[in-house]
């Protein structure tokens, strides 16, 4: 939600943290991800009253450079940054970061008049902002940086501005990378809703968080979830992204993986026969996603009572993958012990 600060129009927003947790990136990672917003974003050292007063007076030097120069560099500092101010409250579509604020009463006059555009603040002191100076704070050492870039984005340009939809995509794929699937299924959810609600059901966007809820939906324990999930989504993938699209392609892939593991080896059998052409005639016969698949195939082929014919596709790969990646890597050796394994199973 966005904060008028004091109800003047001016956007604020300060990030509170300790030294070292990434404030200053977080506004940085904002500032660049937005700079097309902006018509001007300026950025001010904020440690001492006199860093404050000077990059407000480098501001000035900047907006007349060439046309009132020597009269800015006359100035003193204190008329240098009353200048720049003066120009903040007469324009929008501005974005002031004061960097690494030590002490609130050198930034309090500033505050008092600018009354357009937008602010953000990163400090260590952690007091009563909204009520002090009516300024948010968005405390960052509580937050994963991910998670708080979300949450600084959602009070700064609104849940539904695509950075901020862009922004939670990426918290839920490293959130379930570094380990939390059932965290990244919740949060794709979520954002499943949300593109929906503002790209529309079809968007290729959403249909990318679609195959995102799937793919955590398998990774945290739920199989049929997810082939369901593939199932459903595999028509609106072939019909808006086309059916030799590599997001296709995926999906196809994970639908068989799913109901194999969900116990319908049948099935997921059938699913990697169909897959294994179009991968051979797109990305070519030894391709690694091709030869996965013909892995797979094998697998679910022997699953689904039919050792003979996986030891046999399994003897035909393995001389392809002992050429392509050599006897030692963990493809080949996967290969390897899975013959030895369906051709103990064939008799």
């Amino acid at each position: 939600m966005l904060h008028n600060g004091r109800g003047t129009g001016m956007i604020s927003q300060t990030v509170v943290g300790l030294g070292g947790v990434g404030k200053s990136e977080l506004a940085l990672q904002y500032a660049v991800r937005h700079r097309e917003t902006y018509r001007l974003v300026w950025w001010v050292e904020a440690d001492k009253l006199t860093q404050i007063q000077a990059g407000l007076a480098a501001l000035t030097r900047e907006l007349v450079a060439g046309v009132e120069s020597a009269a800015a560099q006359q100035a003193t500092p204190e008329e240098a940054a009353a200048w720049a101010l003066a120009w903040l409250n007469t324009h929008t579509g501005w974005l002031l970061i004061f960097d690494n604020l030590e002490e609130i009463a050198d930034i309090e006059p500033y505050l008092s008049r600018l009354a357009k555009g937008h602010l953000l603040i990163t400090t260590r002191r952690d007091i009563d902002w909204r009520q002090r100076v009516g300024v948010n704070p968005l405390r960052l050492d509580l937050l994963p940086r991910t998670a708080a870039l979300v949450a600084l984005r959602e009070r700064t340009v609104g849940q539904h501005h695509p950075d901020t939809l862009t922004t939670r995509a990426n918290l839920a794929r490293w959130t379930g990378e570094a380990g939390n699937a059932a965290a990244a299924r919740d949060q794709y959810a979520t954002l499943v809703v949300l593109r929906e609600r503002v790209l529309g059901k079809d968007h290729p966007d959403t249909l990318t968080a679609q195959t995102g809820l799937a793919r955590w939906m398998g990774k945290a324990g739920d199989a049929a979830a997810a082939r369901d999930h593939y199932t459903a989504l595999l028509p609106a993938l072939q019909r808006v992204r086309g059916p030799d699209h590599p997001e296709t392609l995926a999906a196809r892939g994970n639908l068989a993986y799913s109901a194999g593991k969900a116990g319908d080896a049948v099935t997921a059998r059938d699913q990697y026969a169909a897959l294994l052409p179009a991968i051979t005639r797109i990305q070519g016969a030894e391709h690694p996603d091709t030869l996965t698949i013909r892995h797979n195939l094998a697998r679910w082929t022997g699953e689904a009572g039919d050792a003979s014919t996986a030891r046999d596709q399994l003897a035909e790969l393995l001389p392809i993958r002992e050429r392509l990646l050599g006897t030692r890597h963990p493809d080949t050796q996967s290969t390897q012990a899975s013959l030895l394994h369906w051709t103990a199973r064939a008799g």
